[in-house]
């Protein structure tokens, strides 16, 4: 003969156990359901190379950061072959900047004041990206008197060309200073046409 007692236990546990289960269904479902709203994870991926002659950058350093937060941000160093790939990325607009020594620091298509933003999210290529890097440029010269000494401590100024809004603007860049030898040099320029003064 059962005991009755322990034949209710065990119902009690067998019920318990199924909203337990039930639980965990519930709760994984609800998870699918927030991952596929969120969007992800995807990846943001690709190869930084010299804007010059297109081989790869080693050593480059990449960030990734979210356009609407910029306190969240990923940043890596890229392979000998100027690889670079960040993982588990949500569904967002990105900005991508790279960065090298001898090179000057540019984001994701940059052309003059603006760049183009990364956007992850089905549909969207993020995995064969091409970040260029304009090799660094400078003038250095000397600056000589009339009888061709040097002239210490001049002030040099540098002017650069823009085109905003298609028109055609000069406006003053940077400065430098002569040496005890006269010579000066402006350096972290991009290449293309500039003039001094």
């Amino acid at each position: 003969m059962r005991n009755p007692t322990r034949s209710r236990r065990f119902i009690r546990i067998v019920v318990v156990s199924l909203f337990c289960a039930q639980g965990m269904v519930t709760a994984q479902i609800v998870n699918a359901v927030q991952a596929a709203s969120s969007g992800g994870p995807y990846r943001i991926a690709g190869v930084v190379v010299a804007k010059s002659d297109g081989n790869p950058l080693a050593r480059a350093r990449i960030v990734v950061q979210d356009v609407k937060n910029s306190e969240k941000f990923e940043s890596m160093i890229t392979a000998e072959d100027g690889k670079f790939e960040f993982t588990g990325v949500p569904a967002r607009e990105y900005s991508l900047r790279g960065a090298k020594r001898g090179f000057i620091s540019a984001a994701y298509d940059q052309h003059d004041a603006y760049s183009t933003a990364i956007v992850t999210g089905a549909g969207f290529d993020t995995e064969n990206l091409v970040l260029k890097l304009s090799p660094d440029a400078l003038i250095s010269g000397a600056v000589l008197d009339e009888a061709g000494d040097p002239v210490r401590r001049a002030s040099i100024t540098l002017y650069v060309e823009d085109h905003p809004d298609g028109i055609s603007q000069i406006h003053m860049w940077r400065g430098a200073q002569t040496d005890d030898l006269g010579v000066y040099e402006v350096t972290g320029l991009t290449p293309g046409p500039t003039s001094s003064r």
